[in-house]
């Protein structure tokens, strides 16, 4: 019986490796199956249509646009000719993006322009970006009809964003042709509304005497400044700001932040208050109610005071910092 184990243990091992042979061939020859495919082509004189839209040489986009704000939309364009074309099984119909990814189900009208932020539409297709399926049989485009294309805001706009002359894409049938081919007829700079705010230094004084307090909770007298907000363009229709402190916030409902940490007096914070004097809502959007549509330099009143925020204080430098940041619409 000894004698016998060696001969089986090798039989086993060749039938194993036999089917194991016989596996991989199969599954090669499965693998070199070509799946169907809509084969579509166009009839006999029939040829790729070229659409080129004239876009304008800047773009302007306001900084914070929602996703789908329309920046601009091209006149209608008839039709270059009527096209003719045939497909010999089901197949998509749908917008080929050449300048980016592709669309998706959850924006289908929206071709990515690079990282741009931004995004083109074929106007009448645009549901169909991601492709409709149509039986086999013959088709033809007439060449009445009109399209237009827009350019929507999909993301946070990128500096010095543009868009390149040349194709953008087409409008595919099945992968196989492009019935149109839409062109950018020149090149486009994007840049996005903002106006320009300086930073700002506030000379708290030098007569800010700890005499001065009358206990935790008191202030010493408001000093005035102002945020400029300069070069603003014309259509932005509203501008909303924001202080976010660079310290820890000490006291949220009466807006005192802290002094920075190389700051040397004690017991002592800074408090952010409206032009009217009422504390300012620390890290919360504010609407500016002096701006206007169109545009120029404003100016945004505000105060800051010393506050005593402890039982005891102490003599030293007090300075703190914060962020202002700017949302347009």
């Amino acid at each position: 019986m000894k004698g016998k184990t060696p001969s089986l243990l090798i039989m086993l091992f060749n039938s194993l490796l036999r089917h194991t042979r016989t596996a991989l061939a199969l599954s090669l020859l499965i693998g070199s199956v070509a799946p169907a495919r809509a084969l579509c082509s166009f009839d006999s004189g029939y040829s790729t249509g070229v659409m080129t839209y004239t876009l304008p040489s800047n773009l302007v986009v306001p900084r914070n646009a929602t996703i789908g704000t329309v920046i601009w939309t091209s006149p209608l364009q008839t039709v270059p000719s009527t096209q003719k074309w045939g497909c010999n099984t089901y197949w998509m119909l749908g917008m080929v993006n050449a300048v980016g990814a592709t669309a998706n189900a959850a924006t289908p009208s929206y071709l990515p322009i690079g990282n741009t932020g931004l995004a083109w539409v074929f106007e009448t297709y645009n549901d169909i970006a991601y492709g409709i399926s149509k039986p086999n049989n013959s088709y033809v485009m007439p060449g009445t009809p009109s399209f237009s294309i827009k350019i929507v805001a999909i993301g946070p706009i990128k500096a010095g964003a543009s868009i390149q002359q040349g194709v953008l894409g087409s409008l595919s049938a099945g992968g196989d042709i492009a019935i149109y081919t839409i062109k950018a007829g020149n090149t486009v700079s994007v840049s996005a509304l903002t106006c320009k705010t300086p930073g700002v230094t506030v000379k708290m004084g030098d007569k800010n005497y700890l005499s001065l307090f009358q206990g935790a909770g008191t202030t010493l007298a408001p000093v005035n400044f102002s945020i400029a907000l300069n070069e603003c363009p014309a259509g932005i229709s509203k501008v909303s700001y924001q202080l976010v402190p660079n310290t820890q916030i000490l006291d949220a409902a009466r807006s005192v932040i802290a002094l920075d940490a190389d700051s040397t007096a004690k017991g002592v914070g800074l408090q952010l208050l409206t032009n009217a004097g009422n504390p300012l809502p620390l890290k919360t959007n504010i609407q500016f109610g002096g701006y206007s549509k169109l545009g120029g330099n404003f100016n945004l009143p505000l105060k800051a005071a010393y506050r005593q925020t402890e039982s005891a204080v102490g003599p030293g430098t007090a300075n703190s910092s914060v962020t202002f940041v700017m949302s347009y619409e």
